[in-house]
């Protein structure tokens, strides 16, 4: 069982549409487990509930969508997204060094996206008019269904009792698919046409958990 703390932000691949803005704090948590492979090395795996996100900021003031008979041009977008996680990894650790046993590994986490929503800022109808806030819209039509990243880190195990190891680690995910749709169902650019799309997730974890 474990808990993670990470720090997420995204990648955008085209800068004079749409950049980062930023990183966020977010969380996942879930259950852990290995298969010793041998005395070294083990097959790491599990499910976790994966709170992701990121910001982005828009350029200009052209990309927008309808909101009942009106328009909303849109200037930042704050993702907070739900995935379910399932770790792919090799887990290599060290001979028990007193009562620590340190670690690293590596492989892939494939993401299944369950909720998206987003935090959106910009202005009704007229770019120049004054800035409005649109909460938790419901973008999910615009989300990929997977994550796939690169998953690289490391750590140490505290041996409490018997087989009962306490465990720290911190991890980097390196997102490497688009997480969002090629074209969008909502966003139009400043000729109408649906707003091409190609953005990835990272994060770095702090997991902290018991391994029984």
């Amino acid at each position: 069982m474990h808990a993670t703390p990470a720090i997420a932000w995204y990648k955008p691949d085209n800068e004079k549409v749409y950049e980062s803005n930023g990183s966020k704090l977010k969380f996942a948590y879930g259950l852990l487990a290995e298969f010793r492979l041998n005395k070294v090395a083990s097959f790491a795996t599990g499910i976790n509930v994966n709170y992701s996100g990121g910001t982005l900021r828009f350029i200009g003031d052209s990309i927008s969508y309808s909101i009942e008979n009106d328009k909303f041009y849109i200037d930042n977008r704050v993702f907070n997204n739900v995935y379910v996680d399932i770790p792919l990894t090799l887990k290599m650790r060290t001979p028990e060094i007193g009562a620590m046993t340190y670690f690293g590994q590596f492989g892939v986490n494939l993401g299944v996206l369950t909720k998206a929503r987003a935090n959106d800022k910009g202005a009704m109808n007229n770019p120049a008019s004054a800035e409005v806030t649109n909460e938790n819209v419901d973008i999910k039509k615009d989300m990929g269904f997977m994550s796939i990243g690169l998953n690289v880190g490391g750590g140490a195990e505290y041996n409490l009792a018997g087989t009962t190891s306490l465990v720290f680690g911190v991890n980097y995910h390196n997102g490497f698919a688009n997480i969002l749709q090629k074209k969008s169902e909502f966003l139009t650019d400043k000729n109408g046409n649906p707003l091409s799309m190609d953005v990835q997730s990272d994060y770095i974890s702090l997991s902290v958990g018991v391994l029984f």
